[in-house]
């Protein structure tokens, strides 16, 4: 009966310590689980950061694009905002006044927003056209 009660704990022994050793093997892989959970988090969160990043820069990618289309195709035809806004000739006049004054580095004053906005693109587009020129040229800038 001592025997057997001795030989009961052995196997009671035996199989916790199998359980014991079967938890740290677990606990083992958890902490890789947790760690590989851990850097795709990261990886995950750079990269919706990286997204954000990329839709703004195409917006005003974009933005810039239509700025300057709308330049170029107001400054070849210039009647196509006259009616949507109203455009009077003395509009036309100080529109007129902006982009020589662009040209010749002297400040007009603007009536409108629209003016101002139109001068701005003015210059920047030169600018950029400048660049081309002088890269094309093969100037150093």
């Amino acid at each position: 009966m001592i025997s057997e009660e001795v030989e009961r704990s052995a196997q009671a022994a035996q199989a916790l310590e199998q359980q014991t050793d079967t938890l740290q093997r677990t606990r083992e892989q958890y902490g890789v689980y947790s760690g590989v959970l851990t850097q795709s988090a990261a990886i995950v969160s750079e990269l919706a950061t990286r997204d954000r990043m990329d839709r703004l820069m195409l917006l005003v990618g974009l933005l810039i694009f239509l700025a300057s289309a709308v330049y170029v195709v107001r400054r070849r035809v210039g009647w196509i905002f006259a009616f949507p806004f109203g455009a009077t000739s003395a509009t036309t006049t100080t529109t007129s006044k902006l982009i020589s004054a662009s040209t010749s580095s002297t400040i007009v004053e603007s009536t409108t927003v629209t003016d101002v906005v139109e001068h701005w693109i003015a210059s920047a587009v030169e600018d950029v056209l400048e660049t081309v020129v002088y890269q094309r040229d093969g100037e150093e800038l």
